[in-house]
């Protein structure tokens, strides 16, 4: 009888060892999980501030880059209006003297159709 509840009390406490080492490595493990989700979820964080950082500074640049580009385009469109002010300019003198060689040149003629 003794033996038997020696036994029965060996195998109680068998199974009650087995069952918090079963809850231990439960608890463990859930821990863990929750661990791995944990950092998870600050690694998911961090990756979409980064990329929200990294396309803020793109977008800044690309703006400057815009900016740049406009100023450059209003620089080369009033270069080249003062270009054409000057090619108008000069094709207008350019006219007129050869209005005046044309005139020259006629009154020569009458002067040497004069003389024949």
């Amino acid at each position: 009888l003794d033996m038997r509840r020696q036994y029965e009390d060996a195998i109680r406490k068998a199974k009650t060892n087995e069952e918090k080492a079963k809850e231990d490595w439960e608890a463990k493990l859930a821990s863990e999980i929750s661990r791995v989700r944990q950092e998870s979820t600050n690694e998911a964080t961090q990756l979409f501030k980064h990329r929200a950082e990294v396309w803020e500074r793109e977008n800044a640049q690309l703006r400057e880059s815009k900016k740049d580009v406009q100023n450059e385009l209003v620089h080369c469109k009033n270069g080249l209006s003062e270009a054409r002010e000057m090619y108008d300019a000069k094709m207008a003198q350019h006219a007129k003297v050869l209005s005046e060689k044309e005139h020259e040149i006629i009154d020569i003629r009458s002067q040497l159709a004069v003389k024949n």
